[in-house]
């Protein structure tokens, strides 16, 4: 089902608080009591439409690859790219096994977390499977108990963290482990220059040599967790509670370290820029070579945000952003909440354009060849849940097409 719509406004009422992050860490709690808040304290508010009970969840993260976009919803649903139009769906196994993750495609072949159907009264373990894109066939799975849905993937290894606290390198040719290691809690992987960068629940990071695991440096930032990494010609920026840190890739030795917020996305860096989304909301961008801020935008006024997995995503001259907003006080009709996505330019934080989507769920932004992609969750009056795919242009927020994720 392919709908056609127009670009929508920003709301009038909106105001921010401490939002959810895609780490084990949660904020849950924090969010429903700042929702009953609002709920208790604004006479004139009324429930949108379009919002339903899944605002603490995060919508699947949509994969382009060769032309087509996979969504997981259990079973990976395909589209064509260019139209929205559905082009199957790939399951584990003849019998319909369940996907938990989203997907990872490197090299014609995806990657997901999952579990195959077992005879009743049996016990489901899960297992890491590589799956032929083309067709979606088997080629080899490994039976590990994957905990973390982040799986880096390079020069022929996929790097997975499973239940024992077991960080492993499986070759990609034939899913055989080629190195393991007993570590803490994994909540961040990313692979650079042959180093595999681990971050920690306890705000702690490692780096391994990624062909052989041996261990090259271990760094503490302090603060109790953190909220990203990202690796940039040979420097990891890491954010967390304790703010933003710039390493040495090879070293480990912190070369700077700013507070301009307390907690913040996963950093993205960009032609020697850092762009976070920080707790509040605010936009920043931060030189990389040193930390400095060069531009700031606060959030729209009056909003209580929450962001899914991948918010924040840089293209050319524009920086696109996107979270969960929920209306905190209003005395017009015309007023809505949901997805909010906005572009702003790169060089000095100046809106281009902004936009609204209905939705009840985190949303988490996927570029590629000029345009946007993300899915809302929506309840519909009979009260079930509908995805729904949307793509747009991003130099100007144009609505290209927009179609429903039917799980059957």
């Amino acid at each position: 089902m392919i709908r056609n719509g127009q670009q929508s406004k920003w709301p009038e009422c909106v105001r921010t608080v401490p939002f959810l992050f895609q780490s084990r860490r949660s904020n849950i709690f924090l969010l429903a009591c700042c929702l009953l808040l609002v709920l208790s304290g604004c006479g004139n508010c009324s429930a949108p439409s379009g919002q339903g009970s899944d605002a603490d969840t995060a919508s699947p993260y949509p994969v382009v690859s060769h032309g087509r976009i996979y969504v997981n919803m259990g079973t990976l649903h395909i589209f064509d790219q260019r139209t929205g139009k559905p082009a199957g769906t790939y399951t584990l196994g003849n019998r319909g096994g369940l996907i938990e993750s989203d997907p990872v495609i490197a090299n014609d072949t995806i990657y997901v977390n999952g579990q195959l159907p077992v005879p009743a009264g049996s016990t489901g373990r899960s297992a890491f499977y590589a799956l032929r894109e083309s067709d979606g066939s088997l080629l080899w799975q490994t039976p590990l108990d994957i905990l973390s849905d982040n799986f880096p993937v390079t020069d022929g290894l996929v790097y997975v963290y499973s239940s024992g606290n077991i960080l492993s390198a499986v070759q990609t040719s034939n899913g055989v482990t080629r190195w393991h290691d007993t570590h803490m809690d994994i909540v961040f992987m990313v692979v650079a220059q042959g180093i595999l960068y681990t971050g920690s629940s306890d705000s702690s990071i490692s780096a391994f040599n990624a062909a052989t695991g041996s261990l090259l440096w271990h760094q503490h930032l302090g603060g109790r967790w953190l909220d990203g990494l990202a690796a940039n010609n040979g420097t990891l920026y890491a954010s967390g509670q304790a703010g933003i840190f710039a390493l040495n890739g090879n070293t480990g030795k912190i070369l700077w370290h700013t507070t301009p917020d307390r907690d913040f996305t996963s950093p993205v860096v960009a032609n020697g820029v850092i762009y976070v989304l920080a707790t509040g909301g605010t936009l920043y961008a931060l030189q990389a070579d040193n930390g400095r801020i060069l531009w700031h935008l606060p959030p729209p006024d009056n909003s209580i945000i929450s962001f899914g997995k991948v918010p924040l995503v840089v293209v050319g001259n524009l920086v696109l952003y996107t979270f969960l907003g929920f209306l905190a006080c209003s005395s017009s009709s015309t007023n809505q909440n949901g997805i909010y996505i906005a572009a702003v330019q790169v060089s000095h934080g100046h809106n281009v354009w902004q936009t609204w989507l209905p939705g009840g769920a985190m949303p988490s932004l996927k570029v590629a060849d000029g345009v946007a992609y993300t899915i809302s969750l929506v309840n519909d009056p009979q009260d079930t849940d509908e995805n729904d795919l949307y793509a747009l242009q991003t130099s100007n927020g144009k609505q290209l097409w927009h179609t429903a994720i039917i799980e059957k």
